[in-house]
């Protein structure tokens, strides 16, 4: 291979090839007692281009998981023994019957979130703008693939329940009926009473269509948005030919072409 080709590495794979796991199609908690730090374990990717919010979301996670187990009344009842795969991986439906106290407590802390994620983004207009048309301009996954959990009636098409589908936020975010030159690049169009934003709310859907949007949205959002004043104040991004920097659309929106120095702002050395 050269430095052109593209490779793609499956985590999803990976994490059930016997070669790396012992019994590998288990549900074993466990086996993290016996080897905490596995080589093979990627959910959050590899080396250089692990995801910076890995460790955020893994406490999270295990917050929400202590907040739903408290009154050990905690019940889940799937409808199908198979979770979708495309683009990634979503879990079968399934009905979560939770305590009344856990619900009192789950729904605190979510109104919590709430407010912290409104302050910010109210307290950084500029870069709110900035990262809602990133959001927009390059959405990923480019395609998501769906079950028809009932019948539905698409144009002329008649879907029943269990046929597939395929979705495109990016298409939608970059639709001429919905906005005004989409192409450009213009984070102004959030400005209130531009008239270039989107001409329905439901044509912005970086994170999905509800009710399967992704539950990270707003955390999603204040952590680009962190990343953003970290690369205004902190450190510089100095591309030696940006007139070749593209983006590619691959099974994500990717940079291309992209050769550059990062530096600490101050850092003479």
């Amino acid at each position: 291979m050269t430095p052109r080709h593209q490779v793609l590495v499956s985590p999803y794979v990976t994490h059930r090839h016997p070669a790396y796991w012992s019994e590998p199609g288990r549900f074993r908690p466990e086996r993290w007692a016996e080897e905490p730090a596995h080589r093979a374990f990627l959910p959050f990717g590899w080396g250089p281009h692990t995801c910076a919010a890995a460790a955020l979301t893994l406490e999270l996670v295990a917050q929400v998981l202590t907040a739903l187990l408290r009154d050990h009344r905690l019940a889940v009842s799937p409808h199908s023994d198979r979770p979708f795969t495309g683009p990634s991986l979503a879990p079968p439906p399934f009905r979560l019957a939770l305590s009344p106290k856990a619900t009192r407590l789950l729904e605190e802390r979510a109104h919590r979130v709430d407010r912290a994620v409104g302050e910010a983004l109210r307290a950084a207009p500029v870069t709110n703008r900035f990262v809602r048309e990133t959001l927009r301009k390059w959405s990923s996954p480019l395609v998501l693939t769906r079950v028809a959990q009932k019948p539905l009636a698409v144009d002329r098409e008649m879907l029943e329940p269990g046929d597939l589908f395929h979705l495109s936020a990016y298409f939608v975010l970059h639709d001429p009926n919905e906005w005004d030159d989409p192409e450009t690049f213009d984070p102004d169009r959030w400005l209130p009473g531009s008239g270039r934003g989107p001409a329905r709310s439901c044509a912005h859907v970086p994170f999905g269509w509800s009710p399967t949007s992704c539950i990270g949205a707003g955390l999603g959002t204040i952590e680009l948005m962190l990343l953003a004043r970290l690369f205004t104040t902190r450190y510089r991004i100095d591309a030696i030919d940006p007139q070749n920097v593209e983006i590619v659309l691959a099974s994500v929106p990717l940079p291309a072409g992209f050769r550059g120095v990062i530096s600490r702002r101050g850092d003479s050395s």
